[in-house]
């Protein structure tokens, strides 16, 4: 399946794949990866398919548990299941059902929710806690790979990705599978994690303004201080990739930064402009 639902891409630090790595656990542990949060470590699990394990300390989050996936045996409850849409492959009741305890919180698109009680529904751009875990759905469709012509396994407003932020970092998931609708031989993933800040590729003064241009969408901020200043108190730049500082004072030096969807903001300055 190729959909938006990404194959763990680490949007400002990154996702977790959690396995359990217990003595107690008769099962082989599944291919993992971890990084640390300021929430604490975090491990990331990939069970199969579409489907992952993440814990945070004692917290587990399931994304699609599905057991024709893999093994789900000795694994624990989980405390936050995440469903992106109804397919037999990404949505399995029963086990759904076995991985609950009265306090798991659930959250899916209004397809899932009409077969699993006790579902919440989320819609794409919907923002949502689970303790101190932020869910984001995001859109997830495909494009490319059609049932027939013009019939795409996943339309588009039918699924919902997921991002999620814990601690200071932010993971989103991405699935791939690039047959079609299931997956074939063996699955592999691979994590991305995005650490680097917005740069300012352009700049320059028409009249009393100061243009720039960054290289990512950005929300950039200024002073004519420092570069030390605290970002609340500064003035705004604009968000995007086209940014101004109207009303400049020749002479004047102007301190920027420039933060990412991401949270990366460099320690310094990311430019000093001197207007003319």
């Amino acid at each position: 399946m190729k959909n938006k639902f990404r194959s763990m891409r680490i949007i400002s630090p990154l996702l977790i794949f959690i396995a359990m790595a217990l003595p107690s656990f008769a099962q082989k542990i599944p291919v993992f990866d971890n990084f640390p949060t300021s929430a604490g470590n975090v491990e990331m699990h990939f069970i199969g398919h579409g489907s992952l394990m993440f814990r945070v300390n004692n917290f587990v989050i399931y994304v699609d548990p599905v057991s024709s996936s893999g093994s789900y045996d000795n694994l624990p409850k989980g405390d936050l299941i995440l469903v992106t849409h109804e397919h037999y492959d990404h949505l399995d009741q029963d086990l759904i059902s076995r991985l609950r305890k009265d306090e798991t919180i659930l959250f899916t698109t209004e397809k899932v929710a009409a077969q699993v009680k006790g579902s919440q529904v989320m819609k794409a751009g919907d923002k949502n806690k689970a303790g101190n875990i932020g869910i984001e759905a995001v859109p997830a469709y495909n494009i490319v790979n059609m049932r027939a012509l013009g019939q795409p396994f996943h339309p588009k407003g039918n699924g919902i990705g997921f991002i999620l932020s814990i601690g200071d970092k932010k993971i989103y998931v991405e699935c791939r599978d690039e047959t079609g609708d299931k997956t074939q031989g063996q699955t592999t993933f691979k994590i991305i994690q995005d650490t680097s800040t917005p740069q300012i590729a352009r700049v320059w003064q028409e009249g009393g303004t100061l243009h720039f241009i960054t290289t990512e969408i950005a929300d950039c901020r200024y002073t004519t201080e420092n570069c030390r200043f605290k970002w609340d108190n500064a003035s705004n730049a604009d968000q995007g990739i086209n940014h101004e500082i109207s009303g400049v004072l020749r002479g004047n030096t102007y301190y920027i930064k420039c933060k990412d969807e991401f949270g990366n903001v460099p320690s310094d300055c990311s430019i000093k402009v001197k207007a003319l």
